[in-house]
């Protein structure tokens, strides 16, 4: 099965998962990191490391982070690149519900390489301007 990790600033990342849970269910355990203010950074990437290194396995893990650039990206990145980007993780960044809910949805069925094809195809369509979308003007 596919192992799936949020990580964010605050409680985003519990929040987002809280809420999948709400609309499926509690089947999947999610891990999520926040980075809180007065964390102590080095702390936070150690902990970011050795989430990875838990949850890393042969089926694959998913890794999302709230912000490009951010802290939490930053720390998955390095630890990443500590690990040579081995091809069964990948991280995505501006995580969103509806990218997680498929994520989830696929995690227990499908392979690490067709959830991240399928996210991959589906990634620009998660947010959209439903002015422009339904608005006669």
């Amino acid at each position: 099965m596919v192992k799936i990790m949020v990580v964010s600033h605050g409680s985003l990342a519990s929040s987002l998962v809280e809420t999948t849970q709400l609309i499926m269910g509690s089947e999947q355990k999610i891990e999520t990191a926040g980075l809180f203010i007065g964390d102590d950074v080095e702390d936070f990437k150690a902990k970011i490391s050795q989430m990875i290194d838990e949850l890393h396995c042969e089926d694959g893990l998913i890794v999302f982070a709230d912000l490009f650039g951010g802290t939490p990206a930053n720390s998955i990145l390095m630890k990443l690149s500590d690990l040579h980007f081995p091809t069964n993780i990948t991280c995505y960044v501006g995580v969103n519900l509806p990218i997680l809910l498929e994520s989830i949805a696929l995690a227990n069925s499908e392979s690490f390489d067709r959830i991240t094809e399928h996210l991959d195809s589906i990634i620009s369509s998660s947010v959209s301007n439903l002015t422009a979308r339904f608005s006669t003007n």
